[in-house]
């Protein structure tokens, strides 16, 4: 439990940053609330998986290899950690084909799961974690995880069909975000809260 309320508290930064910076392109860009609204939650969520998974940042850039390139190795005897890479990949496959018409498509959502876990592996080289092929696997299956339960909610729930935007820019602009965000400002709002918290 403890370990849990320790990384809220890591997270609370970004997500703190996340409210006011979308309230802001509400009013210059998106004109949306909802869309916004829907925006900023997806990008919180984003933000959530930077901090868990140990991303780097401009304060924290240390390169160390450490690799695991052989499949299915330690997965069965490192089954929790297996279960927690797939539940962390399932939101990311059930928020696209909701918030974006060209991931309807299965084939397509899998493959930018699939892309942003090897991106989150690789850019793990530059940081203490460890960069698994086993991760890969299993955060591919969340999302694909992830689209199967949206395929159903869609079915069941006809306003969940109406969400979907045809404006791929916006995916592009909310990546941005959570990516200077995270990697330029969340490490000193980090800092300065367990400053405040220890001290």
């Amino acid at each position: 439990m403890y370990r849990f309320y320790l990384a809220a508290i890591d997270m609370l930064p970004g997500v703190l940053l996340l409210i006011p910076l979308y309230w802001l392109l509400n009013r210059v860009y998106f004109r949306n609330a909802g869309n916004s609204i829907i925006y900023c939650l997806f990008s919180c969520y984003l933000s959530v998986v930077y901090v868990l998974v140990g991303l780097p940042n401009v304060t924290y850039i240390r390169p160390e290899v450490n690799l695991n390139l052989i499949p299915i190795a330690g997965m069965i005897d490192d089954w929790k950690n297996s279960i927690l890479n797939i539940l962390l990949f399932v939101p990311l496959g059930l928020a696209l084909p909701i918030l974006w018409c060209r991931f309807k498509n299965a084939g397509r959502t899998v493959c930018f799961g699939f892309a942003m876990s090897l991106s989150i592996e690789l850019l793990q080289v530059l940081t203490y974690r460890a960069t698994d092929v086993n991760d890969l696997i299993t955060n591919t299956c969340g999302t694909y995880l992830g689209f199967l339960c949206a395929n159903v909610l869609q079915k069941r729930f006809s306003d969940l069909r109406k969400i979907a935007q045809d404006k791929n820019s916006e995916l592009g602009i909310v990546l941005a975000i959570v990516l200077l965000v995270m990697f330029f400002v969340y490490p000193y709002l980090s800092a300065a809260l367990w400053d405040w918290i220890i001290g």
